[in-house]
């Protein structure tokens, strides 16, 4: 899929490339679990799954219908010099370092807010509601809380005029990080501090 827009000509392609490795991560990880699973494999065990794996592909989906990612408005921000990096007309290093730091502090800003305002929190909560965990807990998420999430902050990337490119590779990152973090043969007695639902 591809657009036009003043003074660009962008395209989603980077970020099915970036997705398709994360799935990639997943169905490898899925692998992992599979063979030394953490706990009994359920029937009940085995729906919830495929209702996380769901989720998360409807979230691909609604992603990859979208006429523009995050990358492509940056992309057509820095075309046209809005932001203050694109202003300032910043190195490359400051840009990346600046976007690292930026995208951290709106990580963690959202994150509070998807906990503490009752509306994002009956969203959010889609996460968390989950019976176990495991890596199909990391893609189940509210379809809604994407756009959220992209409502709340690209605005804020854009008026920065953040890189592009250090953007996905975070966003990547990130998705894996979640993946691999969230796996079942993690989530033993020396991290039950972490994520504990069975005892409940």
């Amino acid at each position: 899929m591809s657009i036009e827009w003043p003074g660009l000509e962008a395209t989603n392609q980077p970020y099915y490339w970036a997705m398709g490795c994360v799935l990639l991560l997943a169905f490898a990880s899925g692998i992992a679990e599979s063979w030394r699973p953490a706990r009994a494999q359920t029937l009940q065990h085995t729906q919830r799954v495929l209702i996380n794996f769901g989720l998360g592909l409807t979230n691909f989906a609604i992603a990859s219908a979208l006429p523009f990612s995050a990358s492509m408005v940056l992309e057509w921000a820095s075309a046209s010099g809005i932001g203050l990096l694109n202003v300032l007309a910043a190195p490359f290093w400051l840009a990346m370092a600046t976007t690292i730091a930026a995208m951290s502090l709106a990580s963690y800003g959202v994150h509070r807010l998807l906990h503490h305002v009752p509306l994002f929190w009956r969203i959010h909560r889609v996460h968390h509601c989950d019976r176990e965990m495991d890596l199909s807990t990391a893609l189940r998420h509210h379809p809604l809380e994407m756009l959220l999430v992209m409502a709340l902050t690209l605005p804020f990337m854009v008026a920065l005029g953040l890189n592009s490119t250090t953007v996905l590779v975070l966003g990547v990152a990130d998705l894996a990080a979640d993946i691999f973090t969230h796996m079942s043969q993690l989530q033993n007695r020396d991290c039950a501090l972490i994520f504990r639902p069975e005892r409940e």
